[in-house]
């Protein structure tokens, strides 16, 4: 099991367990009272029981309770520019996640969103 503190980019470890974190609390009620209402243990919770199934710099594929949280870093070495590949393999992801979502065997698509232009995440459930 590989936690999110082991991620090859620390910024986009912390952008999923943030997402899985938000989206577990507008979503999941029992998660809610589980960790009184409060975003750190939440957070510890996420990031002690989480599993990353893909650690590489530019994406991360991280595993909660039956959801997937999917994360694209678009900076290159910290610098401004924008990889077109990453960007083209983001797009065609999500867009295959929607297309397949409710078949038998993959994920469902659930939701997507972007995170001050440089991260671009969407969520799946099992």
């Amino acid at each position: 099991m590989v936690s999110p503190k082991d991620a090859k980019n620390k910024e986009l470890g912390d952008l999923v367990v943030k997402t899985m974190c938000d989206f577990l609390f507008h979503m999941d009620t029992e998660f809610k009272r589980m960790v009184d209402e409060n975003r750190v243990t939440g957070e510890s919770i996420i990031t002690q029981y989480g599993n990353i199934l893909s650690n590489k710099y530019l994406y991360l594929r991280f595993y909660f309770r039956k959801l997937i949280v999917h994360a694209y870093d678009f900076q290159i070495n910290g610098a401004n520019d924008v990889s077109a590949n990453i960007k083209e393999e983001y797009e065609q992801e999500v867009k295959k996640a929607k297309e397949s979502g409710g078949m038998f065997g993959f994920e469902t698509f659930v939701k997507e969103s972007i995170d001050n232009e440089r991260y671009r995440w969407y969520v799946t459930k099992l």
